[in-house]
């Protein structure tokens, strides 16, 4: 494989663009510890391969008031294709290499192990012009991923296990690679990175997903885990899966899908008792997560945001109510707005997180673009 970056000196350089969107020699020396003749010489590499690029603008150094050229990532050098899928829909978003969303689709169908494939196709086809330079389509999957991203094998919700392998599934229907990742882990880690100077230590991201029974409407919870800045995944790859499903609704002929539930929440006009059922319940496994873990930050994220404000208030009272001595506790309780959005560029973030750490990992992934 071609080493389009040969040295972790320039993987380190490449990694403090990506974060800060720009910086100047001066600077990159500074933050890397690094003198600036090898800042110097190092970036010779990213600027042949038109990775990074220089700015026309100078920013002033505190040097006796030189100038220092500005260097800043060529964020349209390649693009990525985040996706969530849950049992009732597919979420794509195509961004520049800076993860920066150009444009968002979604489908919202029954989605299986069986027309998995199909759905994704459909799902990303508005992107299509953009495919030659995609550098990797990273999914928020609804189960259980092997450590590299690759082989996902479990997964209840599609009706998936080691008998059917979702990697046979996807050969030869993508033009570029496919990463996975669980979509609770997503989650986290995208909370995780969006406060980029301030990682919080400890984090655990719930993922709300929806469950359609002949009678009635079931909703679960799939849980991200960070513990002090380090994803947990447990011994097994099945840390945060809680197995508790909780009612939301009765089903009726009025409420079989996804569209129908949100027209039926819309019309809530106070909280009924079906409903209380749903805060008591979901109240109850939140608040074992929260006791159990005892995070810095705690967010609802997932099929949440598809209820009414005052529910999702009712529902943040009933948890701080249920949390242990929770007074005495530093928290911050507070649900995600942004639907699946986060799982989606979570699982973007998960693949940076891996490229930025492994030499081999980014020079796999950007020799697709290269």
């Amino acid at each position: 494989m071609a080493q389009i970056i040969s040295n972790f000196t320039q993987l380190q350089i490449f990694k403090n663009l990506w974060f800060n969107s720009y910086s100047t020699i001066p600077k990159l020396s500074e933050e890397l510890s690094i003198d600036r003749s090898n800042i110097s010489r190092n970036l010779r590499r990213l600027l042949k391969h038109h990775l990074i690029k220089t700015g026309t603008e100078k920013e002033k150094t505190e040097k006796v008031g030189r100038k220092a050229s500005i260097i800043q990532i060529n964020e349209d050098k390649g693009y990525f294709i985040g996706v969530t899928i849950t049992e009732n829909s597919s979420t794509a978003f195509l961004t520049n290499f800076r993860l920066k969303i150009i444009q968002e689709n979604v489908v919202e169908e029954n989605i299986t192990v069986d027309n998995l494939a199909n759905i994704l196709i459909k799902t990303i086809r508005p992107f299509q012009s953009y495919f030659e330079k995609v550098i990797c389509m990273a999914i928020a999957f609804p189960g259980e991923v092997d450590i590299e991203g690759k082989t996902p094998f479990f997964s209840k919700p599609l009706g998936l296990n080691e008998s059917k392998k979702l990697n046979r599934i996807f050969q030869g229907k993508f033009q570029f690679p496919v990463y996975l990742e669980n979509d609770a882990n997503a989650g986290a880690m995208y909370h995780f990175f969006l406060n980029r100077n301030d990682h919080p230590s400890n984090l655990v991201y719930s993922l709300l997903a929806i469950h359609f029974n002949s009678d009635k409407i079931m909703g679960y919870l799939g849980n991200g885990i960070i513990i002090n800045k380090q994803l947990y995944e447990g011994s097994n790859l099945f840390a945060g899966v809680s197995g508790e499903m909780f009612k939301i609704l009765s089903a009726s002929n009025k409420i079989y899908d996804l569209d129908s539930l949100k027209k039926q929440l819309k019309k809530i006009t106070s909280i009924e008792n079906e409903l209380n059922n749903f805060i008591n319940e979901s109240s109850n496994v939140i608040s074992n997560i929260i006791n159990l873990y005892d995070p810095s930050v705690y967010i609802l994220g997932g099929y949440i945001e598809i209820f009414p404000e005052k529910i999702q208030k009712k529902l943040i009272e009933e948890v701080k109510e249920k949390i242990v001595n929770f007074q005495a506790r530093k928290h911050e309780i507070y649900v995600d707005k942004s639907l699946m959005r986060s799982a989606a560029l979570g699982s973007c973030f998960s693949l940076i997180n891996k490229f930025f750490n492994n030499l081999d990992v980014a020079n796999k992934y950007l020799s697709k673009v290269v």
